[in-house]
């Protein structure tokens, strides 16, 4: 193979990595900003109206995952909502980690329910997020491994 077109296509997987390691970064930052928001978000009483695990097969293993879903009222206007943590959350092998969820959950249960009063549909009922300091520290990492891929050329 041509060493130019060699050295052209790892710069190029080189800044491919940079790009996506800056897109985590950034989508890592937007999640805690939205957090943040959160806090000062209002407060209704909810009901959980759905609350199970279910079990996804794939070729790369088993997944559990947790579903919750909660009804709550805002003006007399009635809203259903999924989210539990903003930014959602982290599937897991862990059947335990997965019905632990469900049991803080479960069916019929009164909740807070933390919405935003300028999009009511916007709500969940913890103002945290899962996982996500680890797209930032991922990010990172993909950023400088494009890095590695960049300046081993020159």
């Amino acid at each position: 193979m041509n060493p130019i077109l060699n050295s052209l296509n790892i710069n190029f997987v080189g800044l491919v990595l940079i790009c996506i390691g800056f897109a985590l970064i950034i989508y890592d930052y937007k999640l805690k900003q939205k957090i943040k928001e959160s806090l000062s978000w209002t407060i209704t009483k909810g009901k959980i109206t759905h609350s199970e695990v279910i079990k996804d097969t794939s070729d790369e293993g088993v997944i559990y995952k947790s579903i919750i879903e909660y009804d709550y009222y805002i003006g007399g206007l009635l809203y259903k909502g999924e989210t539990i943590c903003i930014g959602g959350e982290l599937d897991t092998s862990f059947k335990d980690r997965a019905i632990k969820r469900c049991d803080k959950y479960p069916l019929e249960a009164s909740v807070n329910v933390y919405y935003d009063p300028k999009k009511p549909q916007n709500a969940c009922l913890e103002r945290k997020g899962e996982g996500i300091g680890i797209l930032y520290y991922f990010g990172v990492f993909i950023v400088l491994i494009g890095l590695f891929f960049i300046l081993k050329n020159y």
